[in-house]
């Protein structure tokens, strides 16, 4: 079986930046994976009341180099715990 790629992106292939307006939180989860940041927001939605903030986002959203500027100034500056899964 052959696998035919009809379209290559780079990341670098952005139009425009966008600010996610994500607030600071202790733990922060960057994937591409959709499927991995809704298992991690399950799990935190169980045990919410004892764990730490947390924030999600897919990395599609910060393409733009301005994009990643904004959200580790704003997000990600005074982070405990960072995941890039």
């Amino acid at each position: 079986m052959h696998v035919v790629f009809r379209e290559s992106h780079g990341l670098e292939e952005t139009a425009t930046a966008v600010d996610l307006g994500q607030d600071p939180a202790d733990l922060v989860v960057l994937s591409f994976s959709d499927s991995d940041l809704a298992a991690f927001a399950a799990g935190w939605r169980r045990g919410r009341k004892s764990l730490p903030s947390l924030r999600l986002a897919n990395l599609v959203a910060l393409r733009h180099p301005l994009s990643v500027d904004t959200y580790v100034e704003r997000t990600l500056a005074n982070v405990r715990a960072f995941s890039c899964a």
